[in-house]
């Protein structure tokens, strides 16, 4: 199923490119730091004027409640057909049961080992499968997944050297 804005090819879409670095990432999804009030918390005026729902083909377990599970995730506006469309990929090329859990996408907070923000406060980035893919693991992510979001321009944390690594995690950016 095509979404608007995402060839139905699987290429980024010309008016959406992955930002390389902090500069791009501000003018392509906005500068959340004008949004950070002086206590450090996020004013909500980011969520209402930058973040959407993006709805999911199917079900994913949250990893936090594997009780629960959700069929529409928070992330940028900009991005709800780029997700749509890659979750769309990972079912119709029969890659579902590869994904086992969900562990986030918008979150503002700061890089895990880190003092910048991560990708997750602008609702760039997706965590999957987080039991099996910690931060500084090989984990075990599966190859045609990862080929998936590479070929919708995410970055995937999985090549990232050393404590950094981060198998769960896909960003659409990258030089950040």
């Amino acid at each position: 199923m095509a979404h608007s804005g995402v060839s139905v090819g699987g290429s980024v879409p010309a008016v959406l490119r992955p930002p390389n670095g902090m500069n791009e990432i501000l003018a392509t999804f906005g500068d959340i730091q004008q949004y950070i009030r002086q206590d450090g918390s996020l004013d909500p005026r980011w969520q209402a004027d930058f973040l959407a729902r993006a709805e999911l083909p199917f079900a994913v377990k949250l990893s936090w409640d594997p009780g629960t599970t959700i069929t529409q995730m928070t992330c940028h506006k900009r991005m709800v057909d780029v997700f749509a469309e890659v979750f769309d990929r990972i079912g119709s090329q029969g890659l579902r049961e590869q994904i086992h859990t969900f562990g986030g996408c918008f979150s503002f907070r700061p890089q895990r080992n880190g003092v910048k923000l991560s990708t997750h406060a602008w609702g760039i980035a997706v965590d999957l499968n987080p039991e099996t893919n910690r931060q500084g693991s090989s984990g075990d992510m599966h190859a045609e997944v990862i080929a998936v979001f590479r070929t919708a321009g995410f970055s995937w944390g999985g090549e990232w050297q050393g404590k950094r690594r981060d198998p769960m995690h896909f960003q659409f950016c990258s030089g950040y």
